[in-house]
């Protein structure tokens, strides 16, 4: 049975304990940040902001023990929220890398999903996020996911302040649904972190050809086609009889004949593509 006192004794206990381990988590950040100091090779923290090219790193999850102009590899793309591997070397820190933490949510490493404008919705299997990422020190954004489209909308998201670019990125291509008759859509990013589909109506799917006729025509031209013969008797040494030879005269008839070919012309109907059903954002990435 737990008396009062007891219950009072292990709060002061756990309380003493609490207090120990945040001093000793402030006594790593200041050695961390004194070149001379000697501390572990590898230290585990947590991101809480990123600056590039730097980033602030929290110590075992304790807001006070923070420690800023935290450099980090360029391989690795940093994240607020990213539990990361901390290396030191006289004085300078280095996040190493993430201390990898995947599930099967997709909304992890760094995806997040956008709240998309009216007229589209995302697609349930594959639903669209994106994320920003560091590639060879510059940030890029990477898209994913499918979105249907009802209606005939333009914007499809707007971006975060942290993630739209300086100048206007377009146009960038896109898969889209191929019933309109295309199989690709153009988006334009702005600089006010608008994502909107552009051209999505663009291009010709059928094609009405109007033409006249030809003719063939032949005319027979009267060519003589006539027979004759030519009689002429001669001795026949070898019988010692008289006889005649009759040859036969002949001749080809050649018809003539000529091509007639009407006047005619292609008139060209173009037919619009429909709006996409839906598009999608697979692949899809741009440098900020």
């Amino acid at each position: 049975m737990t008396t009062p006192g007891e219950t009072g004794s292990v709060s002061q206990e756990q309380a003493a304990a609490d207090a120990a381990q945040r001093q000793a988590i402030m006594g790593l950040a200041q050695a961390l940040q004194t070149p001379d100091k000697v501390v572990p090779e590898f230290i585990k923290g947590i991101v809480t902001a990123v600056a590039l090219p730097y980033i602030s790193v929290q110590l075992g999850g304790d807001t006070s023990a923070s420690i800023g102009n935290v450099r980090f590899i360029d391989s690795y793309s940093p994240n607020v929220g990213d539990t990361v591997q901390l290396m030191k070397q006289g004085s300078d820190i280095l996040a190493y890398g993430q201390i990898n933490t995947l599930t099967t949510a997709q909304s992890q490493n760094g995806w997040v999903a956008p709240t998309l404008a009216s007229g589209w919705t995302t697609d349930s299997s594959d639903p669209v996020l994106y994320r920003r990422v560091v590639d060879n020190g510059d940030y890029k954004i990477q898209l994913r996911g499918r979105a249907y489209a009802s209606g005939t909308p333009t914007l499809i998201w707007t971006m975060p302040s942290d993630m739209r670019p300086l100048f206007q990125k377009a146009p960038i291509l896109v898969a889209r649904g191929f019933g309109g008759g295309s199989v690709a859509a153009q988006l334009d990013v702005l600089a006010n972190g608008s994502i909107n589909l552009v051209g999505a109506t663009a291009g010709i799917t059928t094609v009405t050809v109007n033409a006249g006729g030809n003719d063939t025509n032949s005319t027979q031209q009267p060519n003589v086609a006539a027979s004759g013969n030519v009689g002429g008797g001669f001795t026949d040494t070898a019988a010692g009889t008289n006889h005649n030879h009759i040859c036969a005269l002949h001749s080809h008839g050649i018809f003539a004949h000529s091509h007639t070919i009407n006047d005619h012309t292609h008139t060209t109907t173009p037919v619009a593509v429909t709006y996409p059903d839906f598009v999608s954002f697979n692949g899809v990435e741009y440098f900020l």
